[in-house]
């Protein structure tokens, strides 16, 4: 019954040129974080069977990454007013600045709700429920914690 949802799921960039076609209004933002965190955190999560099992395997969770970075650059240049990708470290450096902008390729006003996101009351169903009820942080790496154990994901990605 509202004009504007959200969906999050790690693989709806493959779905891009679906939502172009069905939604031709829809802002897609791709919020891109580092390439070794995001794969860290995604190996780290245990999805529902049968969903992204992709990311039990270092080599597989590379490549999807890499091919999703590739396709979602490829649509971003494709459609530039429909699809933005947002980094992720600009974000929580400058959330206000980065907010506002991404408010406003949605065609959206600025609110402030949207700075203080962690007070919303409503539920909240998706894996990272627990950081959603906090402030927005730029202390959220981990992968420097594992050391060498990572270096098979990092030779990976490079």
């Amino acid at each position: 019954d509202r004009p504007r949802f959200t969906d999050k799921l790690p693989d709806n960039w493959t779905r891009i040129d679906a939502i172009r076609r069905m939604l031709p209004g829809a802002a897609v933002i791709d919020c891109r974080r580092d390439p070794l965190e995001t794969c860290w955190s995604c190996y780290k999560q245990l999805f529902a069977p049968g969903r992204a099992d992709y990311t039990y395997d270092f080599a597989e969770l590379a490549t999807y990454f890499n091919d999703y970075v590739r396709f979602t650059d490829h649509s971003a240049k494709r459609y530039p007013e429909h699809v933005r990708t947002q980094q992720y470290e600009l974000l929580v450096a400058d959330a206000r600045t980065q907010i506002t902008a991404l408010l406003a390729f949605c065609g959206l006003p600025f609110d402030a709700a949207c700075i203080d996101f962690h007070r919303a009351g409503r539920a909240i169903r998706t894996p990272s429920a627990a950081q959603v009820r906090r402030p927005l942080s730029a202390a959220t790496a981990r992968s420097t914690q594992y050391g060498e154990l990572l270096d098979e994901l990092r030779a990976f990605l490079s």
